[in-house]
């Protein structure tokens, strides 16, 4: 069973015998129904866009994944190629069983490469290296092959999603409604619930959707299981609503462009909650702080040369080649939960930044060493980063979800106001001073 709308039927095979629920993993609902059908059946204009699919990406990266385990000393050493390595020893180490409760578990993972979300996630064999290695005394390394990357490691997408949407008779959103399957694979990761929610919680990105009713039905398959990957869910809602524009646009006979500009959230409206006007009890949206949506529009008209785009078009079709445009916005929210970063000084003169994100090709080390350069006047030079060892960086959530430079980077400045206040007391005191040369 491997298509999500065959594994969604009532009375297809099941994934898990004892389901009650069929192959339902788990239902997802948001919104008001009541407003969002009372806006319906206002409505002037409504339009469908019916099975709107988002196939399963698999990852296939060049730095394929690999792990050591090590058992030595009564404690275990897990070498990975891991984002967030505070999370691998938390999850992966045989440390949690009762039976290994008083070992301990240290996990390293260099620049690994990239890592997209996927490498995010935990996988059984950093627990199986670490078992293999206590059970025959010596370190056990494995490296995965091409196509074992591409069967194990999580995947993104696979969403199968109709929605339709609701305007005036001025092309103004009324109401927004979808419902989805999304195929969550054989079982539920770590973090599998993410992409789902987000591909539903995203859906109203830049525009004003005054009332709105989103639901999805994650559904077990016999595939490969879904995690975060590429966007989590941010991109199949930026298509969904972008889609719904477009059709809109047509069904109306309005310019898409002018479509949008009226249905964007303006300046004035700021700060902005995106579930004020449809959640019921706890929001599940967002809260923007900013934006000039019509603004950035204009600026990207300007410079795609969008007037220009029927003479290349035309030009495209008497060479026998397709030309099409499109104008969407991608939104999403970033920078999620908290950071530790510790600022070191040495009698040398060199600065340590202990970093709890992880680098594995943004270049931290030169953010990072940057932003010491400003704040402190430390030599670029002279700033190294440590990252990446469990048993060096007391705490760290690593990197992914676009956070690094926004939490780690501000609290890199908090350790930097500190040590500026601690220096201002021992330096400006002219009892500590008195006898002291300059």
């Amino acid at each position: 069973m491997v298509s999500v709308a065959d594994a969604a039927q009532e009375g297809a095979p099941k994934v898990w015998d004892d389901n009650a629920a069929g192959n339902l993993a788990f239902p997802l609902m948001m919104g008001n129904k009541d407003a969002t059908d009372a806006a319906f059946a206002k409505a002037k204009h409504t339009v469908v866009a019916c099975g709107c699919t988002t196939t399963a990406s698999p990852p296939m990266p060049w730095s394929r994944a690999r792990c050591i385990g090590d058992f030595a000393n009564d404690s275990f050493t897990l070498h990975t190629s891991s984002s967030e390595p505070a999370r691998r020893r938390a999850r992966s180490s045989p440390a949690r069983c009762s039976r290994f409760q008083k070992t301990s578990c240290s996990v390293i993972s260099p620049d690994v490469g990239g890592g997209f979300g996927m490498k995010g996630d935990t996988y059984p064999e950093d627990g199986l290296v670490l078992w293999a290695s206590r059970r025959l005394g010596r370190p056990v390394k494995w490296v995965a092959t091409r196509t074992e990357s591409l069967l194990g490691d999580n995947h993104g997408r696979d969403q199968l999603i109709s929605a339709e949407m609701a305007l005036d008779e001025n092309g103004k959103i009324l109401a927004v409604r979808a419902q989805a399957l999304h195929a969550v694979g054989a079982y539920v990761t770590n973090a599998g619930v993410v992409p789902v929610l987000c591909a539903l919680r995203n859906i109203p990105n830049v525009y004003v959707v005054p009332a709105m009713l989103v639901m999805s039905k994650a559904t077990f398959t016999h595939t490969t299981p879904l995690g975060p990957y590429r966007g989590a869910g941010r991109p199949e809602a930026s298509y969904v609503i972008e889609r719904l524009m477009d059709d809109a646009a047509r069904k109306i006979g309005m310019d898409p462009v002018e479509l949008r500009r009226r249905n964007y959230i303006p300046p004035s409206a700021m700060p902005y909650d995106t579930t004020a006007n449809w959640t019921v009890g706890k929001p599940v949206g967002w809260t923007y702080d900013s934006g000039e949506f019509a603004k950035l529009t204009d600026r990207a008209l300007e410079i795609s040369d969008w007037k220009g785009f029927d003479s290349r078009k035309k030009a495209s079709q008497e060479r026998g080649k397709l030309r099409g445009r499109a104008l969407i916005y991608y939104l999403e929210d970033s920078g999620v939960f908290n950071e530790r970063m510790e600022l070191r000084f040495d009698p040398s003169g060199t600065v340590t930044v202990v970093a709890g994100t992880h680098n594995h090709g943004q270049g931290h080390a030169t953010t990072y060493a940057q932003l010491v350069t400003e704040w402190l006047g430390v030599p670029f030079e002279s700033i190294r980063l440590v990252q990446g060892d469990t048993d060096a960086v007391a705490f760290g959530r690593g990197t992914y979800a676009s956070r690094s430079t926004m939490l780690g980077g501000s609290a890199l400045k908090g350790a930097a106001d500190a040590i500026i206040e601690k220096a201002k007391r021992h330096g400006g005191s002219p009892a500590r001073n008195r006898g002291c040369r300059h």
